[in-house]
């Protein structure tokens, strides 16, 4: 990494301080509210531990151990205000400098197999707005993409078997953040089996110690679980048939805005349906998230060709858009409707569809090129694959994997600079 910095100084500390600026940048274009939805929720569960010691998303004068939520953001918020005393400045400056560290991180991965396209993978991590714009919000995101990052460092970057050991317990975290990645490790271990090199003995040691040590990650956590509740709750149980729910008829997020979402009409097969699901979501406790369960199994089972069309009309919005949609713009210069607005949104919107582009692409040509690179489009896969049935239609639940879409998307743009300046194209791995 040193020689690397060396090599490339000017840009690396363009680029260093561009991002930085545009990190703190977005603090000052958001409106970033803490008063409603995931942020509340977090923020609450935090306080709950610094407090009481209990977590729980719960308020008022009796707080009860939950599982709605995986523990592990609450519990990093938590550390922040054992340090700061609930600052939310002092959040947001931690997300920053784990934002550069992810792209310290991705871009060593870079130098080690395609070191002509790492300063490009730098730059585009540091110089992307989505990349940038998540640090100042009190939600996951940039955690999750944090501890990606990490699983693939320890990956690509390490050889013999420690590297198992620690890619399981990254895993573990990684779930313990947000639990839709809880499949992951089957697909890196059915990579492995099939594509990763040693002989057959080493390869099952290894895959065997990585799923062990993921499971024992998850473990204790687990096990709490099932002490208050005496039901078997890996991580968290608390959102799963909504999600599944709206996910066998969504096909736009636009009805999903207010208190009381404006459902429409095909959301329900009768108006005894509509009055059922408006009172579940008004309590929104498990025993609603079971109704919502029973619903959409029901809806699966009536109408199964719907619901595949469903799935497959929303997937565009899990990765095409602004990435800007649940943040407000600074009011005072970006009122709703306005000129600068909208060319701000149609600017996010061509930029984003740039990077995609770029990144499938670099994806392309890496990929048919040999195994070695799958393991950085696994998680992109897997999230294609497993918010198919939700309802995946914020690409925020893209965004995780978006440093991974940016490590091809550099390989693309270097290759394009190369062949416009007539050099040799990077193909250096």
């Amino acid at each position: 990494m040193i020689k690397f910095i060396h090599t490339n100084k000017a840009l690396f500390f363009v680029f260093l301080g561009s991002g930085l600026l545009i990190r703190f940048f977005m603090l000052w274009l958001i409106d970033y509210r803490m008063d409603y939805g995931d942020a509340s929720n977090y923020l609450q569960s935090a306080s709950n531990l610094f407090d009481y010691g209990i977590f729980s998303g719960g308020s008022g004068s009796v707080i009860e151990p939950d599982f709605y939520r995986p523990p592990a953001y609450p519990f990093f918020l938590f550390l922040i205000f054992e340090s700061s005393g609930k600052s939310i400045f002092f959040i947001e400056v931690a997300q920053i400098i784990m934002s550069i560290i992810s792209a310290v991180l991705i871009t060593a991965i870079a130098i080690k197999h395609i070191p002509n396209s790492a300063i490009w993978v730098f730059g585009l991590m540091m110089l992307s707005p989505f990349e940038a714009v998540y640090t100042g919000a009190v939600l996951s995101e940039t955690l999750t993409a944090f501890l990606i990052i990490l699983i693939l460092t320890a990956l690509m970057l390490n050889e013999g078997f420690k590297k198992w050991i620690i890619a399981g317990v990254l895993l573990g975290i990684l779930c313990l953040v947000r639990d839709i990645y809880i499949l992951l490790p089957f697909f890196f271990i059915a990579f492995y089996i099939f594509f990763g090199f040693g002989d057959k003995k080493s390869k099952t040691v290894n895959l065997l110690t990585f799923f062990i040590i993921f499971c024992l990650s998850i473990a204790p956590w687990t096990y709490r679980n099932y002490q208050i509740s005496e039901t078997f709750v890996p991580v968290s149980d608390g959102r799963l048939g909504y999600s599944l729910w709206t996910g066998v008829w969504a096909t736009d997020p636009h009805w999903s805005v207010g208190v009381i979402p404006n459902f429409p009409d095909k959301a329900f097969r009768s108006s005894e349906e509509k009055i059922q699901v408006i009172e579940a979501y008004k309590k929104f406790d498990q025993e609603a998230d079971e109704l919502f369960k029973e619903l959409a199994i029901q809806r699966m089972k009536e109408s199964p060709f719907s619901v595949i069309k469903s799935y497959t009309l929303r997937q565009p919005y899990l990765w095409l858009g602004t990435r800007f949609d649940i943040f407000e713009l600074n009011k005072n210069f970006f009122e709703v409707g306005s000129l600068q607005w909208k060319s701000l949104k149609i600017l996010f919107y061509a930029l984003n569809t740039l990077f995609l582009a770029l990144g499938i692409y670099g994806a392309c040509q890496l990929l048919i090129k040999g195994a070695f690179f799958w393991p950085m489009a696994i998680p992109i896969f897997y999230t294609a694959i497993i918010y198919m049935p939700l309802n995946s239609f914020e690409n925020r639940y893209s965004q995780p994997v978006y440093p991974l879409i940016l490590f091809f998307a550099g390989y693309a743009l270097s290759n394009i600079v190369a062949k416009i300046f007539k050099n040799k194209e990077p193909n250096n791995f």
